[in-house]
């Protein structure tokens, strides 16, 4: 692991603008009716290339003032190998633009839990849960450890070595930090709520989040905080009809997604973006919420990760089918600015400009439908450049 000092050092040198918000330079109006997402949005023409490859199951990043990224692995999903998650510093030693040479790839945290849900729930969908999440906020980088069956951790990695600093009791799978109320914040996906995080770890419910129109459930998967109002700002994911273990586990409706803002005080929630396919990750520049959608479908159901791995299979979700949107929460104009992500969950705004997306959620190294044809299914992050 690395020094505190070292550590708190990194963070405390961080730009605002490494955050997954950023203030608008002129204020907003106040949010009216509810944007909706059209199915084809026109799409853009950002460059991509892959930065780093062969990670196991990368999710939240972390960008540091001396332009290393911190990463999150979730791990393989293997109880013959529980201990498998991760956090790695990613370091461009040689300035070649990746992180794929020898020697930049430093783990800071070793050992984590790491455990493939198929093999626990019958959700029918090969899915890894572990470290999740990372945000720097009140002089601390915090880690997420989320597990939808035991619940979750959340980990101080400016310490050393790393330590607890509060539980939940559900899979707290993302968090971010409220400078003005000087609260942490968490959304819990399997129990479909908000929760406050006070500095001593002590939690409190702040809001649970209704079913969707279809009767599923709402599944929040990301948060962040919108500076002029103050208010929450929370990815719905939607799950399947019936529950998260009724049916074939593919029963998926459809642009049911949905952004919410949620006021921390009050609990109250209003919907401000709809129409979306499985948000997973968003973040706010201005007044340009990008958001990142995990898949376009549910397909290919499969009982066990030995069939999943048995033959070309999509197991769960539809491979490659995700993509990044921008959305102008003023006028309500939507691009597509990338396609063919492969169940993308975490992304990542940098100061120049440059976004990272982490890609690549399953049973590493199983073989799955790809743009071209059959390819094995690797962990990567993507960085994306306007044109």
């Amino acid at each position: 692991m690395f020094a505190a000092s070292a550590a708190f050092t990194a963070w405390s040198c961080l730009s605002a603008a490494c955050s997954r918000t950023i203030e608008p330079s002129t204020p907003r109006t106040e949010p009216g009716a509810a944007l909706e997402v059209a199915a084809d949005p026109p799409r853009g023409s950002w460059q991509r290339r892959v930065v780093a490859s062969g990670l196991m199951n990368p999710r939240g990043m972390l960008d540091l003032a001396d332009g290393s990224l911190l990463v999150a692995e979730a791990g393989i999903g293997d109880p013959e190998r529980p201990l498998t998650g991760q956090i790695v510093r990613l370091v461009d030693a040689n300035r070649d633009g990746d992180f794929d040479d020898p020697g930049e790839r430093q783990p800071n945290l070793r050992d984590q839990p790491s455990v493939n849900i198929l093999r626990k729930l019958a959700v029918n969908r090969d899915e890894v849960f572990g470290l999740a999440d990372l945000e720097a906020g009140d002089g601390m980088i915090v880690a997420t450890l989320a597990d939808p069956t035991l619940g979750s951790k959340l980990l101080r990695l400016d310490r050393a070595p790393a330590e607890v600093w509060a539980t939940t009791r559900d899979n707290a799978n993302s968090i971010t930090w409220h400078e003005r109320r000087r609260r942490w914040y968490a959304v819990q996906s399997f129990a479909n709520t908000v929760i406050e995080i006070a500095p001593d770890g002590a939690n409190r419910n702040v809001a649970s989040i209704a079913s969707l129109e279809g009767g599923q459930h709402a599944v929040p998967a990301s948060i962040i905080v919108e500076p002029q109002s103050g208010a929450l700002l929370v990815a719905l994911f939607s799950g399947q009809l019936g529950g998260d273990t009724a049916g074939s586990g593919v029963d998926f409706v459809k642009r049911s997604g949905r952004i919410v803002r949620l006021d921390p005080e009050t609990g109250a929630v209003t919907t401000a973006v709809k129409g979306l396919n499985a948000p997973t990750d968003i973040a706010l520049h201005g007044d340009t919420l990008f958001v990142l959608e995990f898949c376009s479908d549910f397909r290919d159901p499969v009982k066990s990760v030995a069939e999943a791995s048995s033959s070309v299979r999509h197991a769960g979700f539809e491979r490659y089918s995700g993509r990044l949107l921008t959305i102008d929460l003023e006028s309500g104009k939507t691009v597509a600015i990338v396609e063919q992500l492969d169940l993308p969950t975490h992304l990542r705004l940098l100061p120049d400009g440059r976004v990272l997306v982490t890609e690549g959620m399953g049973t590493p190294g199983r073989t799955i439908p790809g743009p071209s044809g059959p390819t094995p299914l690797v962990g990567r992050i993507v960085e994306l450049r306007r044109p």
